[in-house]
């Protein structure tokens, strides 16, 4: 079975951003918000390891293709 790209067309999409939104412990309100990055993509990769037939590579080039350059920038521009 081909792997997929964990993209707007995939079924699991919104659950996957639900979980890197939590992975980087969003928290504050207004422009008071903080939240954790390490500039890179670790969270994404963590959580995208859970799900099957999802090529992770191609995500992450996905991800970066649409300005989501570490785990905070895909929550924002992806």
């Amino acid at each position: 079975m081909k792997k997929k790209v964990m993209d707007k067309r995939n079924k699991d999409f919104l659950k996957f951003i639900e979980e890197l939104d939590k992975a980087c412990n969003f928290r504050g309100e207004s422009k008071d918000i903080t939240w954790e990055c390490d500039h890179d993509h670790r969270r994404c990769r963590e959580i995208l390891l859970k799900y099957e037939n999802i090529d992770i590579e191609a995500t992450i080039k996905y991800f970066e293709k649409n300005g989501g350059y570490c785990d905070c920038e895909v929550l924002f521009n992806c």
